[in-house]
């Protein structure tokens, strides 16, 4: 037992620089933008900018008040289409979750993905339809999930609506991996954070959001494990810190146990 209470204790002498640099798609700021300046700012009962503008994959000029005219809950995406990484697994995510739901889309409830770089167009927001709606596993309308593009003011408009901040890094950008969730009036009912959804909590968001409720999240305990790697521009699985965790832990387990025994001896 002592043996294995040293062994543990070396342990905890691992250099930093075993930290893994794996990239993974998910974002560490979930509430207050932090010092990087990226986060979402929960604005749980607030309104989106239904005058606000933008084209659709079509090339058509649409507000989003025109988008909710059929009075049914909507899951905002807000992502950009050149996006390598978390975009693209936001994205992914979504499609695997609407497969897995048992409410429908265009029936229940409807999609609405918004870039947030400016720079993007009609097209590439086309040719991410296509890819998606085939991912979705199950027959999608066209208006069941829409893509849209905009310029800066209007682009501004909804993420400070959501109260979502990003920073650009070059030509990509540094933000928060999140859905948002509103009522079939604009109002922001729910907030699901992270690079995968469950069937049950989007369901129970998209009810809540039929009913008028607004609920606050719940900050998840994973997102302790990741961090930013500013040099490769990517996020990292950050071993170090869980594997300090998991140490200590079990070295305050050992220690209990041997002094529970010395006691008894």
């Amino acid at each position: 037992m002592r043996l294995l209470l040293l062994f543990f204790l070396s342990l905890l002498f691992v250099p930093a620089a075993t930290a893994s640099t794996v990239p993974i798609a998910i974002d560490r700021a979930q509430t207050e933008a932090g010092e990087e300046g990226v986060g979402i700012s929960e604005k749980l009962g607030e309104y989106i900018p239904l005058d606000a503008l933008f084209y659709d994959e079509r090339g058509n000029l649409v507000s989003l008040g025109a988008l909710l005219g059929d009075n049914k809950p909507v899951i905002i995406v807000p992502t950009y289409y050149r996006c390598k990484n978390l975009c693209t697994t936001i994205l992914d995510a979504t499609a695997s979750v609407i497969e897995r739901m048992r409410l429908v889309p265009g029936k229940d409830f409807n999609v609405i993905t918004i870039s947030f770089n400016e720079l993007e167009t009609p097209e590439e927001a086309l040719n991410k339809k296509k890819t998606y709606l085939k991912a979705a596993g199950k027959p999608l309308s066209a208006g069941s999930w829409r893509f849209l593009t905009g310029n800066n003011k209007n682009i501004k408009s909804l993420t400070e609506a959501i109260g979502m901040s990003f920073v650009r890094k070059g030509e990509e950008f540094l933000h928060p991996s999140a859905l948002v969730v509103i009522s079939g009036e604009g109002r922001i009912s729910r907030y699901l954070y992270g690079n995968s959804y469950l069937p049950f909590d989007l369901e129970m968001a998209l009810t809540e959001a039929s009913k008028g409720v607004s609920r606050a999240s719940i900050r998840k305990a994973l997102l302790l494990c990741f961090s930013y790697d500013p040099e490769g521009r990517r996020y990292v699985f950050n071993t170090l810190r869980v594997t300090g965790t998991l140490v200590l832990t079990s070295v305050l387990v050992m220690a209990f146990l041997l002094t529970r025994n010395g006691k008894k001896g």
